[in-house]
């Protein structure tokens, strides 16, 4: 039973304890006079009234008599009635100062129930809060352990990218350089996974130049230009050494004006930052096709400087000295 079904049964109870006080006192108020005045009262009622002329001065004193008694009764009775209607209305003052009390006590009884389910309530919002946080710095610290992991793979395969390619110049063997330049392109993928999974734009468009220099190497050179243009997209901005590498693959792959185009949008960018690269595309060996059709001269010479044509020489011989070292070194081992 709830405080509020309490105090409505304890309103009823004192209800009806006030009404039946009030009809005890209304009953005593109409109750008969006491026995012993009962018989002059009857006595004066029964009594046969005699003529006026012969009633005689004993009798009227006896008449006066009847009256004042009746009169003293009747102001008996009405004190009794008072002192009964003044029991009743402190009877009543009772009843209603105990209702208030009761009434109060209700009162506090509901405020102390409405005070526990806020309580219960702030305490369920508190830790629904709470909750919710934890849910948050658990995904906060998984995300960050993720992120973590990727940034760590990003740098380890792009170090191993570049360790396979620098293998793959410095072998002297064509199957074991294929092999080194393969494993770095399989490096270059992962370093664009990690990449993409980080949002990071520079290190995905780096994974696809390095791979279409690993393709151009590798004499594939179709799918190094295709690379490369993923990699000017990825990037979003002018890079000359981008648009350099695009003109070097063109001119191998005989698209002689798309490399022409890239070339000459390399230089106009590379001359607001130092015009270095207009000295390298005169000594670039890739561009040789051109030289020997004697196409795009202004961009790239007629022909090798000499000292262009020395460094190149010099390399070949080293080249070649290497690969006969490697070969008696085999001689002896064997």
């Amino acid at each position: 039973m709830n405080a509020s079904a309490k105090a409505h049964m304890f309103g009823s109870v004192l209800i009806l304890v006030v009404v039946v006080l009030l009809l005890n006192a209304t009953s005593a108020s109409r109750s008969d006079p006491p026995a012993d005045r009962q018989p002059a009262t009857v006595q004066a009622q029964a009594a046969p009234m005699p003529a006026p002329s012969s009633v005689p001065q004993s009798a009227s004193q006896d008449h006066v008599e009847v009256i004042s008694a009746l009169a003293q009764s009747s102001i008996e009775a009405a004190n009794r009635s008072a002192e009964h209607t003044k029991l009743v209305y402190e009877l009543a003052l009772a009843v209603v100062g105990i209702f208030g009390v009761a009434l109060t006590f209700v009162g506090i009884t509901n405020m102390k129930s409405l005070v526990a389910t806020a309580e219960k309530q702030a305490h369920a919002s508190v830790n629904g809060i709470v909750e919710a946080l934890k849910k948050q710095i658990a995904e906060l610290t998984e995300q960050t352990r993720v992120t973590a992991d990727h940034a760590k793979m990003l740098m380890l395969e792009t170090a191993t990218a570049c360790r396979h390619y620098n293998l793959a110049d410095w072998s002297n063997y064509a199957e074991s350089r294929k092999a080194y330049l393969q494993d770095a392109i399989k490096a270059a993928g992962k370093v664009r996974e990690a990449a993409k999974q980080l949002s990071d734009t520079r290190h995905e468009a780096w994974s696809y130049s390095f791979e279409a220099l690993c393709r151009a190497d590798l004499g594939e050179l179709d799918v190094a230009i295709a690379t490369l243009e993923k990699s000017i997209n990825c990037y979003k901005r002018d890079d000359a050494s981008l648009d350099y590498n695009m003109a070097c693959y063109c001119c191998r792959a005989g698209q002689d004006d798309k490399g022409a185009e890239s070339l000459r949008r390399a230089l106009a960018q590379d001359a607001k930052t130092g015009n270095t690269l207009s000295m390298d595309a005169l000594d670039e060996p890739d561009f040789n096709d051109w030289r020997r059709k004697n196409i795009y001269a202004d961009l790239v010479g007629t022909e090798l400087r000499p000292e262009r044509q020395a460094h190149i020489k010099e390399m070949i011989a080293d080249a070649v000295r290497h690969a006969m070292e490697a070969s008696a070194k085999q001689a002896e081992s064997a």
